[in-house]
């Protein structure tokens, strides 16, 4: 009997070496597999379990620039991202499926995606990067066809299977030599063909529209678009035309007559510089959120007049709801902490309970009541008082006109974003470019009278209400502003017009008599006689205010040269009809 259990005892204790044996086998196995392998097995979408070699994509299906499927691109196209969150594929720390997360789950490139294809010279937009006929840029009409057919890059705003970022196009081999033109057929202003100048010849716009050669950013045919598809100008091309040679009986016949340019002395100087129409700072309401959340609707489109308070918009707010909501659960607290309080008040007047449970229902109402407090001010910061759910109007903040909208219902929103931009331009901002040597001449305060190319004839008044400090350092000019009313809506921001300034009493100046001055391509001219007595040329001016006959020139001239003070308007004649000749004139 002993020896029958010493044999069981035996058998026990190697059967407990041989199971503790693969136990530390199995320990050693799980410990042996990378730390990670868990989470690699649960991302794996192959379900082999081969984290460490990824899956390759197929070059027909490959975003270059964020290193996923186009098919799965998120980014490119956003609408996506619902699906895959749906599916539960989703990596919200880096915004891709969990399936191919670039960063979690990279795939490797299509082995044909390394090199990219090369464009056709005939179709290629220079500017873009793109083959002229997908280019959205410069045929914004293209955007919709594209976007239906979910080749679309969001992001970007191309085409994704020619996205400039996402899938880059080699140049054409052939497009790397800008075309060359001829000096019979050549536009100096534009530099382009003169006979494809659709800026000196605006009837052939529509052709090239019609034909597809059109570049409608830069408002060229596509082809010589001096910016997307330069031409190299021929070796004998000029500038524009600045001189004139009269015959001796056309001189004679003339009535040209020369003045030596002097100086005058001029009681109202002034200038007269370039100016641009903006809206006022202070009557411009760019409209956010202040929460993060989803637009529900959209109440106005771009145009519409709002009033002060109006509805521009409904989004939902999961952080506005808890927001709310704990307001509401800390007034519940509140009101019972309070309730509670004038009971133990009650009790203690009338000496049955004890100062300390007094003094705990108090403390219990102050700290609810701080609660309360805290609850509401973080629903002021989020632009509300009350309320209840998730949803908040954004209204708007001044009187004015939509003049920008970036909300599209459905699409998720931040602190970050610009919903809308609305603006009252019943006064709006004229901001004028004065040169170096108008300093002296211009201070605050000085008045001031505004034109405008589009409404000849009509002039605006005010007053100067800011010179800078400091001078533009790109253009080296001078900001100076000026405020005036446009109650009628004529004044259009971004519209160019000219501002006349009002000097004092500016002494001597050099001076032209006002018949010297012509109007050449957008310029003040006048006409300096050159070396021989029958040769002028056109030089440009900048003038100050005229006054008593003269114009004051602050730029342009030097004091000593000869001008035509009478029949300039001949020589101007003289030189249009040579620009013609040569191609293009202004007005």
């Amino acid at each position: 009997m002993k020896h029958s259990n010493f044999l069981f005892f035996l058998l026990l204790l190697a059967g407990f070496f041989v199971s503790t044996s693969s136990c530390k086998e199995g320990d050693a196995g799980t410990s042996s597999a990378p730390t990670s392998a868990p989470h690699e097995q649960a991302h794996d979408p192959t379900g082999e379990g081969e984290a460490s070699s990824p899956r390759v994509a197929t070059s027909s299906d490959w975003c270059g620039g964020h290193g996923v499927p186009e098919s799965m691109c998120t980014v490119c196209n956003p609408a996506l991202a619902d699906h895959f969150q749906r599916e539960g594929d989703w990596c919200q720390e880096h915004g891709f499926p969990e399936s191919v997360c670039p960063v979690c789950n990279p795939m490797e490139p299509p082995a044909e995606a390394g090199s990219p294809s090369r464009g056709n010279a005939a179709d290629w937009c220079g500017g873009h990067g793109v083959p002229e006929s997908m280019c959205t840029v410069c045929n914004p009409s293209l955007v919709d066809r594209f976007q239906r057919e979910g080749d679309w890059c969001q992001e970007h705003g191309f085409p994704e299977s020619v996205c400039p970022e996402c899938n880059p196009m080699q140049p054409p081999a052939d497009s790397g030599e800008p075309a060359q033109a001829s000096a019979s057929d050549w536009c100096s202003e534009h530099g382009v063909p003169e006979s494809m100048c659709t800026q000196c010849n605006p009837g052939l716009a529509a052709g090239y529209r019609e034909s597809g050669d059109w570049c409608g950013e830069h408002e060229f045919p596509e082809s010589v678009c001096p910016v997307c598809n330069p031409v190299t100008p021929p070796a004998g091309a000029s500038g524009p035309q600045t001189r004139v040679q009269l015959s001796e009986t056309a001189f004679q016949t003339s009535g040209i007559r020369l003045e030596r340019v002097s100086s005058h002395r001029v009681s109202s100087g002034g200038v007269r510089v370039p100016a641009e129409i903006q809206f006022d700072p202070d009557r411009l309401a760019h409209v956010s959120p202040l929460v993060d959340g989803q637009m529900v609707s959209v109440a106005v489109t771009i145009g519409d007049r709002v009033e002060a308070g109006d509805e521009l918009a409904t989004f939902r707010s999961v952080e506005l709801g808890q927001a709310r909501a704990e307001l509401s659960r800390a007034t519940a607290v509140r009101e019972t902490a309070q309730a509670n309080l004038e009971r133990q008040q009650r009790l203690r007047d009338e000496g049955i309970n004890s100062e300390r449970s007094l003094l705990e229902a108090r403390q219990a109402f102050d700290e609810a009541d701080a609660a309360r407090d805290a609850a509401r001010s973080r629903l002021r910061v989020f632009g509300v008082r009350g309320g209840s759910g998730s949803d908040m109007t954004l209204t708007s903040p001044i009187d004015g006109v939509v003049v920008e909208r970036h909300a599209t219902r459905g699409e998720n929103v931040s602190t970050e974003d610009t919903l809308f931009v609305v603006a009252d331009a019943s006064e709006v901002w004229v901001i004028a470019r004065a040169y170096e040597q108008h300093i002296p001449l211009v201070r605050v305060g000085m008045s001031a009278t505004l034109t405008v190319g589009p409404h000849e004839g009509r002039q605006w008044t005010g007053t100067v209400s800011y010179v800078s400090l400091s001078l533009d350092e790109t253009t080296r000019t001078l900001p100076v502003r000026m405020s005036v009313s446009n109650d009628d809506g004529a004044l259009r921001p971004g519209m160019f017009g000219t501002l006349t300034i009002d000097g004092g009493n500016a002494g001597s100046m050099l001076s032209v008599p006002v018949s010297a001055v012509q109007s050449l391509n957008s310029r003040d001219v006048v006409f300096v006689q050159g070396d021989a007595v029958r040769t002028f040329e056109a030089r440009t001016v900048v003038l100050g205010r005229e006054a008593e006959g003269m114009s004051p020139v602050l730029e342009g001239l030097s004091g000593t040269e000869t001008v035509v003070v009478a029949g300039a308007f001949i020589l101007k004649s003289e030189l249009v009809r040579g620009q013609l000749a040569d191609g293009c004139a202004g007005d």
